[in-house]
């Protein structure tokens, strides 16, 4: 995403232009709800956080100082409430698989294999911890290097890498019996 076109919006919306702010929604919407549907594995849950999360933005652009990154202060938002989501649910989700968990993506139809594949990585991005689950979503999902994802997170980027190698040494055993078709 070009943060100086979020920079020019925010400042058009501070100005007063209200079709400002419907365009931001239209760059980010499928980003924030492709971030949520990666940290709560539910598709309904992630478009309510994507609606919770622009509410929010919207009564607190008009403070929010344009030069820092938008991407930022949005990815945390979204992230917080996935999170509390999470952890209100947590009893809820070990117990039944959604449906919605079991695509690669909300919008892409998959072939059988492929859906087997996403199902298994689904899984076991779901078993992490919530801090690391993040990490790889940000990352692997949403393109963020390690100095952006510290940045959303409010940590430094050790931190980040450090939350990452662990995600990994715990993924590496629950996805070992994936292998890429050999040809």
């Amino acid at each position: 995403m070009d943060d100086r076109i979020d920079r020019q919006l925010i400042q058009r919306h501070q100005a007063g232009d209200p079709a400002a702010f419907e365009v931001l929604v239209t760059r980010w919407n499928d980003r924030l709800v492709d971030l949520a549907f990666r940290l709560t594995g539910d598709a309904e849950e992630a478009r309510d956080i994507r609606q919770l999360a622009l509410l929010r933005t919207s009564r607190a652009l008009d403070r929010f100082n344009p030069a820092a990154p938008f991407s930022t202060w949005i990815y945390r938002v979204v992230a917080n409430l996935s999170i509390d989501r999470r952890r209100a649910d947590d009893a809820r989700r070990r117990h039944e698989t959604s449906a919605a968990s079991r695509r690669g993506s909300i919008a892409e139809p998959l072939d059988e294999s492929r859906r087997e594949v996403h199902d298994t990585v689904a899984q076991a991005v779901a078993a992490l911890t919530a801090g690391d689950r993040i990490v790889v979503a940000l990352k692997h999902y949403q393109g963020l290097t390690f100095d952006e994802i510290a940045r959303v997170l409010d940590c430094p980027p050790s931190t980040v890498k450090t939350r990452m190698a662990r995600a990994l040494a715990a993924l590496r055993p629950r996805l070992a019996r994936i292998r890429p078709d050999e040809e």
